[in-house]
């Protein structure tokens, strides 16, 4: 379903508006030109890895103490450090 949106100068680069139902999460897209038909795609990018695991612990950080909880959340992450290991900075568990 096609859908009209404004066109709008942004400094040196030409910009869309796009509407509110159509919003993309973050602050960057993928974006994909075809030449032939000249249409241009705008994709949401995937978060990366690490960009999960800290919105991950950002929620569990926010959620309230619970003894069987940490148990489980010490149990993931180590399941997932073990699957691929990366270093992790501030932490304390």
């Amino acid at each position: 379903m096609g859908m009209r949106a404004k066109l709008f100068m942004n400094g040196n680069s030409q910009a869309v508006r796009i509407p509110a139902e159509m919003r993309f999460d973050g602050d960057e897209v993928l974006l994909e030109y075809d030449p032939v038909t000249h249409a241009v795609t705008l994709r949401p990018t995937e978060e990366s890895r690490e960009e999960k695991l800290r919105k991950f612990e950002k929620r569990l950080r926010e959620m309230p103490y619970d003894p069987e909880g940490a148990a489980e959340y010490r149990r993931v992450m180590k399941e997932v450090e073990d699957e691929d290991p990366m270093p992790r900075e501030g932490h304390a568990f």
